[in-house]
């Protein structure tokens, strides 16, 4: 497989918008199936929500096509961020797509933040998995709006002595 380019996305393009829905949309349908749901909320995003969005994306892009995409809300006052939306094509499935982005993502917003955190599903054991492994920590328990058990994951600069 090519090398992974991890950059920002704009947005406000709208080819770039339509991929980037296109990878969300393909991650979230399989996400749903894994965790045995019809109605998921992720799916009913639009590109033109997307488009809107007051949040920073970026993307891994394998020669054309994208790949994976990573949505952070960041508060620069706090030194933090939120993973908002996190997803991987699942053509691209398995080949280490997603620790790609999620690295490149570390390496080019960390220098300013001190910790950023994920919430997932509890039963979403791929995506754990994949934080977990890049450094992230269990921080909370709690429930999504419509009753799903989720897991907050955290992930916090480490000061070099």
């Amino acid at each position: 497989m090519e090398p992974c380019r991890v950059c920002p996305l704009d947005c406000r393009n709208p080819t770039i918008a339509l991929a980037t829905h296109r990878v969300l949309i393909a991650a979230y349908r399989q996400e749903a199936r894994l965790l045995g749901l019809e109605d998921f909320p992720p799916l009913k995003r639009t590109v033109a929500q997307i488009q809107a969005a007051p949040t920073e994306l970026y993307g891994c892009w394998i020669d054309r096509d994208l790949a994976a995409v990573a949505e952070i809300e960041t508060d620069a006052a706090q030194a933090k961020a939120h993973i908002a939306s996190f997803g991987v094509d699942p053509g691209f499935f398995r080949q280490g797509v997603g620790s790609r982005l999620l690295r490149g993502l570390l390496d080019m917003v960390s220098p300013a933040l001190d910790l950023i955190t994920v919430s997932t599903a509890q039963a979403n054991s791929p995506a754990i998995g994949l934080y977990r492994k890049l450094g992230f920590a269990w921080l909370e328990d709690g429930r999504y709006a419509n009753g799903l058990a989720k897991v907050t994951l955290v992930w916090r600069r480490q000061e070099t002595p």
